[in-house]
């Protein structure tokens, strides 16, 4: 993954396969500000792309470290009884994680740093319910999930 880096607004250089590259003619003792293009930046992979000012000295060097994370979430589809998508608004977590996600149209709903086996709480004025994914779809860094049955608990 080779990913253009821009410095005041030009590109000036890409990464190397190993995430590493020079920056040369930066103007020395003045604010130069560094951005990644998240274009190039895959799907399934989060990093910080703030903007960062570097003002070096003269014949000198500045070390800028960008961390990427991999991200290992999912789309669930949750349905309930008689197979209609639990309802818009119904928060979800995974797991007895006290992160909260919210059920957008048809049942959707975007988790992150979903771990598998995993258990689906999901709540709503009206109603509760659960489900089960076993394990994750082969192949895919942000699976598309479902239509997960989600069963009535208490």
């Amino acid at each position: 993954m080779r990913i253009p880096i821009y410095v005041n607004n030009q590109v000036m250089a890409k990464t190397d396969r190993w995430g590493f590259a020079l920056l040369p003619w930066l103007v020395a003792y003045n604010r130069n500000t560094v951005r990644l293009d998240d274009v190039a930046v895959p799907v399934d992979v989060n990093v910080d792309l703030e903007e960062r000012i570097v003002v070096p000295m003269a014949r000198s060097a500045a070390f800028l470290r960008y961390m990427p994370a991999s991200v290992g979430g999912a789309t669930l589809v949750l349905t309930h009884h008689g197979g209609q998508p639990v309802p818009q608004g119904a928060m979800v977590t995974v797991n007895a994680n006290p992160a909260a996600y919210e059920v957008e149209l048809r049942g959707e709903v975007f988790v992150i740093d979903i771990d598998y086996p995993a258990v689906v709480h999901a709540v709503w004025s009206g109603g509760k319910c659960e489900a089960r994914i076993a394990r994750p779809p082969a192949d895919t860094p942000v699976p598309r999930i479902g239509p997960l049955p989600c069963k009535e608990s208490n």
